[in-house]
């Protein structure tokens, strides 16, 4: 394995000459950019390249995005074709139709009926979702319940009152002049706490809404093998298109039979604002992104493969949770995280920017290379410890 032996001189200093760039103004003040965040050149399959020649194998992947890697060949593929036969943003096209099935087959809904709606983000898809549960549900007032982990990450559904999952108790008052709950979660600890939660929400005659827009939170909710049925609406995002700027939502049966609005021309130009602006190439490469996920083995193989990457990594730093790599919270681990990232990163190994996030595998590492890395980090973690 390629290891990085020049230190991060190049790419940081190109950030530091560009003081129009807000990173470089906000470390300019601080003193100095962070050295455990190289820039990144270039990136393909489990690699990433940064402007002074090193090489790092990522476990960082877009926050577990990259469900196939970097820069697919299925996806620049089809991104260069269809790229040029028109951008087709607001008009209604029949690749709708496609993607709903792509997307059913690769999420596994639930119900047989529902409907799908598309859109540029899963920023976008968040603020949708809550423009419509008050647009056509009149559901005005919500509240997030999010995992302690996610608490100072920015989510879709941002300007929702929230509050913790497990932190703080939730009692009889919590709903209180509450239409709909937007539920985050994080580790699959909180899965059973959560379905608890859906029965009691419910119970109280509100809505439920799943946000899914990353990949651990869709596999974490996805463990409550009860929730997915009781759900009102789920938000997912870009882990479905490979890191391209993509988010949707999938709205229940159900909920669609409750629908208020009156199905007129002012309804469809209200969701069509909204859900017809997705460029037409954008569709059609998550229609073959997520065909080509489903041939190699679809979410369940990326699965196995963080398995079999965690089989072999040191027990004692590292956990496995609903599937995903995690690392260990050990008194001493987790608080000096950004030191042993940066050991990490000087060995090749581009680990996730924070403590809490999973470690991630993709269907491009093969086998072989993460039998190498995880020996490789042990080794590191071992040494660091000491």
């Amino acid at each position: 394995m390629q290891r990085p032996s020049k230190p991060f001189r190049k790419g940081t200093g190109i950030i530091k000459r560009n003081k129009s760039c807000f990173p470089a103004g906000v470390f300019h003040d601080m003193g100095g950019y962070p050295v455990h965040m190289p820039p990144v050149k270039r990136s393909k399959g489990p690699y990433l390249y940064d402007y002074d020649e090193n090489r790092y194998v990522d476990f960082d992947l877009s926050c577990g995005s990259l469900l196939l890697g970097h820069a697919p060949a299925v996806l620049c593929s089809t991104v260069k074709s269809w790229l040029g036969r028109g951008y087709a943003s607001g008009y209604p096209v029949v690749s709708h139709e496609m993607l709903s099935g792509g997307m059913r087959q690769a999420l596994k809904c639930g119900e047989k009926g529902g409907s799908w709606l598309f859109y540029n983000s899963p920023f976008e898809a968040g603020g949708a979702a809550a423009y419509l549960l008050k647009r056509y549900w009149k559901r005005d007032r919500g509240l997030r319940l999010s995992s302690p982990g996610l608490l100072m990450r920015l989510s879709p559904f941002s300007g929702i009152n929230e509050r913790l999952l497990i932190t703080e108790e939730i009692n009889d008052s919590s709903f209180l002049n509450t239409d709909f709950v937007v539920l985050r979660v994080g580790r699959s600890r909180e899965t059973g706490r959560v379905e608890d939660l859906v029965g009691r929400i419910k119970e109280e005659g509100l809505m439920v809404v799943s946000d899914e827009t990353d990949f651990g939170g869709h596999v974490h909710m996805s463990h409550g093998t009860d929730i997915t049925d009781m759900l009102d609406m789920r938000v997912f995002g870009s882990f479905l298109s490979s890191g391209l700027p993509f988010g949707c939502i999938f709205i229940g049966e159900s909920l669609m039979k409750r629908i208020s609005a009156p199905k007129d021309y002012e309804t469809f130009t209200d969701i069509a604002s909204f859900s017809y602006s997705v460029p037409l190439y954008t569709m059609k490469t998550v229609i073959r992104y997520l065909g080509e996920l489903q041939k190699q083995g679809g979410i369940e193989r990326v699965l196995q493969k963080a398995e079999f990457f965690y089989s072999m990594l040191d027990g004692t730093g590292f956990e496995l949770e609903g599937g995903l790599v995690y690392l260990k919270e050990v008194p001493g681990l987790k608080e000096g995280y950004q030191k042993l990232r940066l050991l990490l990163l000087n060995n090749g190994f581009y680990f996730p920017l924070y403590a809490g996030d999973p470690i991630a595998v993709s269907l491009a590492h093969s086998d072989e290379l993460l039998k190498k890395c995880a020996g490789e980090v042990n080794a590191l973690l071992k040494k660091y410890i000491q």
